[in-house]
C-alpha cells in the first residue's frame, strides 16, 4: 500500500459546472480513481489466488487419477 500526495493549483478564475467549483470536481474525481486503483488491486489478488488454488486441485486430481489408473493395471496384470 503506497500513500500519495496531490496538490492542485489553480488560476484566479472561478470556473463553475453544474453550479459547483471546478476544483471540487477535479478532487472527487482524483479521489474517485485512487479507489477504483486499490479496488482493481483487490481483485486481481483475489483472480491470482483463486487460480492457484485451482491449479492445485486440478493437478491433485490428475495425480490421483493417474494413481487409480496405475493400481487398476497391477490388479489386471496379476490376474493373468
Amino acid at each position: 500500500m503506497g500513500a500519495k500526495c496531490v496538490g492542485f493549483y489553480f488560476d484566479k478564475t472561478v470556473v463553475k459546472l453544474f453550479h459547483v467549483r471546478l476544483e471540487i470536481w477535479q478532487s472527487i474525481l482524483m479521489g474517485a480513481t485512487v479507489l477504483w486503483i486499490n479496488a482493481e488491486s483487490s481483485m486481481l489478488t483475489r483472480v491470482v489466488d483463486s487460480n492457484r488454488v485451482l491449479s492445485r486441485a486440478l493437478f491433485l486430481n490428475a495425480k490421483r487419477t493417474a494413481q487409480d489408473l496405475e493400481g487398476s493395471r497391477i490388479s489386471i496384470g496379476s490376474n493373468k
